[in-house]
């Protein structure tokens, strides 16, 4: 981990950052949800803090960053990278699908100071390929809104160098009854409302439902449907979108409407960006798919509250030994690592 001074230097920067975010915001649809993560760093102990937590999962997992090219999976708006980079990483690259988050790193990351080494990418981890080859590759929230989990497993192996890790750290615990209640309800506010976002200057944004965006899409895809697009809409939820125009193909050939009405307690797609919410898994499942990905020594984990004083650490190995009912009981989320065989 870097020095109390470069701890210090970093705390000041992300002051200029909240700066700059208040007069430009550096992710347009994201203003709520990064200004929350800045919160979380107000001050020089808090940020110090949430090194530490992360210094304690990555020990938890048997990793050590200090000079390693780590790759960040379905990176947001760049923290981990940064996280990585400040534990000691001496090579961080961030891959992110959606361009407002690459755009608005490339943005952040000069005024944090980090230097060419810590990039951001605007490429799908299933489709990277990279000559050189990552000791760690972690993912963070990610897993669960990529459209071929095991694809990303399979590519992730390929990236990684012999010996190289995988962290997968997720908040989707399908073990967990709470956390299954809440994603239940976030699947279908996001398939019928979307949502309402007040920004910084007071005006609100509407960003669209998937209904809303598969409206949108068969409207100007199919112009000569546009009265039958909103019942279309209705029923392709959970479409992609080329399964949506093999549906539409198929009703201007037979006049047989698609039935995919969306459920509750199904999980909602996202056709535009071609990417599940908040998909569930079971860690154990997990593991063992990523054995059969040839990843060895698999560990998984429930989530863990900060380690820095006695009584949370004693909490936090009382939880790894009675795992099992952690992940139903307390843990709404999980981590998973394993490793790349050295030959």
């Amino acid at each position: 981990m870097k020095t109390k001074n470069s701890i210090h230097n970093l705390f000041e920067r992300i002051q200029l950052v909240k700066k700059i975010n208040g007069e430009q915001s550096l992710f347009p649809s994201y203003e709520k949800y990064f200004d929350r993560k800045l919160k979380t760093m107000d001050t020089e102990s808090n940020l110090n803090r949430k090194l530490l937590a992360w210094k304690t999962i990555l020990s938890l997992h048997g990793i050590d960053v200090e000079n390693k090219k780590v790759l960040v999976a379905g990176c947001g708006a760049g923290w981990e990278c940064v996280y990585m980079f400040t534990l000691g990483a001496k090579e961080v690259v961030g891959l992110e699908v959606m361009e407002m988050f690459v755009k608005g790193m490339e943005k952040m990351f000069p005024i944090l100071g980090l230097p060419p080494t810590v990039k951001p990418i605007l490429q799908d981890i299933h489709t990277y390929t990279q000559d050189s080859y990552y000791d760690l590759i972690l993912t963070v929230d990610a897993i669960s809104h990529m459209y071929d989990h095991k694809l990303f497993l399979s590519s992730c192996f390929k990236l990684l160098a012999p010996n190289g890790l995988l962290l997968i750290i997720d908040d989707n615990n399908a073990l967990n009854y709470r956390r299954r209640k809440e994603v239940e309800n976030i699947w279908e506010s996001w398939e019928k409302k979307g949502l309402d976002l007040k920004s910084n200057d007071g005006k609100t944004k509407h960003i669209n439902s998937y209904e809303e965006d598969r409206y949108e899409y068969i409207s100007e895809r199919f112009p000569e449907l546009s009265k039958e697009a909103k019942f279309l809409a209705e029923r392709t939820a959970n479409f992609n979108r080329q399964q949506i125009d093999n549906a539409i193909l198929n009703y201007k050939k037979t006049g047989i409407m698609p039935n995919s009405m969306y459920r509750r307690g199904v999980m909602a797609y996202d056709s535009k960006y071609d990417m599940p919410k908040e998909k569930q898994f079971n860690p154990y499942i997990l593991a063992i798919e990523m054995r059969r990905e040839k990843f060895i020594n698999t560990l998984h984990l429930p989530s863990l509250i900060t380690t820095d004083t006695f009584v949370r650490k004693a909490i936090v190995k009382a939880l790894i030994i009675l795992k099992v009912f952690s992940y139903f009981l307390f843990s709404k989320g999980f981590s998973i690592s394993g490793r790349k065989p050295s030959q």
